[in-house]
């Protein structure tokens, strides 16, 4: 009898109990049901995939870039790692577990998604503004065409994706031609430079604006004009009318002194046409690149925290590929250092 009363019991408060009392979702916090309401909300959103460009210049696009090529190298001392090697040496095999690899595509992937995100979400926010809405659509596109191209040199084929992807169309998810890929990236930049404006305020510094998406736009031109796509002359004469569209901008100019392009005190200058943003000063957002630059054993004061790499070192072709008296070359490499005592 007294189990039978129990069970009524909880029979009794189980059907009682509200709806509510069950709601997982916390409302006191934000999470996707709750944010992407506002022009505010949506302004955030696209922050999202500049920060996450950070990741791909920190390291990813200069190994699977600049050290692939013959202009650059690890520097061959014991210790390195096997991925460090098969990533410099075309003779190990490389492959998709190498953690270079693996990083340059997650981290590639994870800025595309973020910036289809912003694209999936903006169209149910009302906007005050309809030109600022289709400048951050704008802004989404040209660092999404971005990444693309990155990958597309990188790879070749790769899946193409322009929204989230559910679990299940992630999984059948195959690659398209590298024609279609590039086709989308100019699709991209169109849109990017119809909608951008041509400078921002001091509190904006470092947006993308019409002037880099004509400036990258010219560099798919002019790489859809070469291998593998061999568009030819065609294609040269588009990167060169895009191009003059960016010399004719007027807020654009050539800085007098090479060396200033390198110089942290004078970011985003009138050459720059797009920077990914770093900041130093403990906030997680700074750059590593004067660690990885270092030469592996120099002497210690060149670094003040963490290790030096070693990577990134030139190729003694790089350095000869320089003519005699070439200003920039001091500027850009040196042939020695000075090793700790």
């Amino acid at each position: 009898m007294k189990r039978l009363i129990i069970l009524a019991l909880l029979l009794t408060v189980s059907f009682s109990c509200r709806k509510e009392f069950i709601d997982l979702q916390p409302i006191s916090e934000m999470n996707a049901g709750t944010f992407y309401k506002t022009e505010k909300d949506m302004n955030q959103a696209v922050m999202s995939p500049y920060a996450s460009l950070r990741n791909l210049y920190n390291q990813s696009f200069i190994y699977m870039g600049e050290v692939r090529s013959d202009n650059t190298t690890f520097s061959w001392v014991p210790g390195n790692s096997k991925d460090m090697t098969s990533i410099d040496n075309f003779g190990d095999v490389l492959l998709s577990d190498n953690s270079f690899v693996l990083n340059f595509w997650n981290n590639s992937y994870s800025t595309i998604l973020r910036c289809n995100i912003v694209l999936d979400k903006i169209d149910e926010v009302a906007f005050t503004d309809k030109k600022l809405k289709e400048q951050y659509k704008a802004e989404a596109r040209f660092i999404r065409a971005l990444t693309y191209f990155w990958l597309v040199r990188v790879y070749g084929d790769v899946p193409k994706v322009d929204h989230q992807l559910s679990v299940s169309e992630a999984y059948t998810l195959g690659r398209v031609p590298t024609q279609e890929v590039y086709d989308f990236i100019v699709d991209d930049l169109k849109f990017a430079e119809a909608n951008l404006p041509t400078a921002y305020s001091a509190v904006d510094k470092g947006r993308v604006t019409v002037g880099g998406a004509k400036g990258l736009l010219a560099k798919v031109y002019m790489t859809m004009a070469g291998y593998p796509l061999k568009k030819g002359a065609s294609h040269y004469a588009l990167a060169e009318a895009k191009a003059l569209e960016v010399i004719n901008l007027p807020v654009y100019s050539l800085v007098t002194d090479y060396k200033t392009l390198f110089d942290v005190s004078k970011k985003n200058s009138s050459e720059s046409l797009f920077e990914v943003q770093y900041k130093k000063g403990g906030t997680s957002t700074g750059s590593p690149w004067n660690n990885d630059f270092a030469p592996r054993f120099s002497n210690k004061e060149v670094v003040l925290v963490g290790d030096k790499g070693g990577f990134n070192a030139p190729t003694p072709s790089m350095s000869t590929a320089y003519s005699t008296g070439d200003p920039r070359k001091s500027i850009s490499m040196s042939d020695g250092y000075v090793s700790a005592p």
